[in-house]
């Protein structure tokens, strides 16, 4: 079998004071040893150029991992929150789309991300965390028209912006890059596979040009796995042999990136498995027939040599927050959560 590394996506709230941070945080303490996907939120942090203004939730994620036998990936996203008035000033006002700021701000934000990664890398050795059980993520998603890459107003939908190069450059590239002090760095995520147009616009631009030295600072490529079933799965063998087929081919596109990082393995940010995801459009298929799908599906992305790690996506939220069969990601209870751990303990 494939050594992969499991994880998931712990669904954290946004706040230490939220009312479930508790029941949450324990359900991630029960589950087996595994890796965790966490963000590492600049605006969260970082109010103030130059200065870590709240770090009560960073320092909750860091200590949750350490002390649950946790391994831990922190997705970095190095923007300031456009309405921060110290930030602000900086540009004279707000700005935008604000996932890819204003030249006159890189400065500072460089500063202030190494000193953010700094004061992460610290705490996390404080603790007694291992350097092999914290990855940094870059820049999740940055694709327009997805999560960090702004509208599609002004740029196809799947375009890695020119000015997202030069951004990265900035801050990775040269003798005032920002240090991770040896800490292993991967990414970004490419997302848009199985989208047509979007999908050959990302293929195009991830790669940078002359502005994509950036690339040669990542140590794994990352990719979002948000597969479609071509048809309704009549079984679980059914649904993971569709899905071999998509996974297939999204491996050899990875591999054929023309950027610096190793052609494999890589990491899968994400997988996911729905409802509609499996054929069933209005989630008209069971959830023990889900959770068969969840398990059969994750064995199939751990018998690939060219993955390397493998993070189930799920908010960890209750029913209530579910508005539709596309939003049921959730493995908190019940069928799913059987069979998440599952995959987590490599006994699918």
């Amino acid at each position: 079998m494939n050594s992969i590394q499991r994880g998931v996506t712990a669904g954290l709230p946004s706040k230490v004071s939220h009312p479930r941070w508790n029941t949450i945080a324990d359900s991630v303490r029960q589950l087996p040893p595994c890796w965790i996907r966490e963000d590492f939120l600049f605006w969260e942090l970082c109010w103030k150029p130059l200065e870590i203004t709240d770090s009560a939730r960073l320092d909750a994620v860091l200590k949750l991992a350490v002390t649950s036998g946790k391994k831990l990936m922190l997705n970095v996203v190095p923007c300031p929150f456009p309405d921060a008035e110290e930030w602000k000033k900086r540009v004279g006002g707000a700005w935008d789309p604000w996932m890819r700021p204003d030249f006159r701000i890189w400065e500072p934000i460089r500063e202030t991300l190494g000193t953010a990664i700094d004061y992460c890398v610290r705490k996390w050795e404080s603790l007694g965390g291992a350097k092999a059980n914290l990855v940094f993520e870059w820049y999740n998603e940055p694709a327009t028209g997805h999560v960090s890459g702004g509208n599609a107003d002004k740029e196809a939908k799947g375009t890695w912006s020119p000015q997202f190069h030069a951004f990265c450059n900035y801050l990775l590239v040269g003798s005032n890059a920002v240090d991770f002090h040896g800490y292993k760095l991967v990414g970004p995520t490419l997302s848009m596979f199985g989208e047509g147009d979007a999908e050959r616009q990302e293929l195009k631009t991830a790669l940078g040009g002359s502005e994509g030295q950036w690339w040669s600072k990542m140590q794994r490529r990352c990719v979002n796995l948000g597969i479609y079933l071509p048809r309704a799965a009549k079984s679980a063998d059914e649904a993971s042999d569709m899905y071999r087929v998509e996974l297939e081919r999204i491996i050899g596109l990875m591999k054929g990136l023309a950027v610096a990082p190793a052609k494999s393995p890589i990491r899968i940010h994400e997988w996911y498995v729905s409802k509609p995801m499996l054929g069933y459009r209005n989630g008209e298929c069971e959830d023990s027939f889900r959770a068969d799908c969840i398990v059969a599906i994750g064995e199939v992305i751990a018998s690939y040599r060219d993955i390397e790690a493998a993070f189930f996506f799920t908010h960890f939220y209750p029913p209530e927050q579910v508005k539709s069969p596309y939003d049921d990601h959730s493995a908190f209870s019940g069928p799913a959560r059987t069979a998440m751990v599952r995959f987590l303990s490599g006994k699918g």
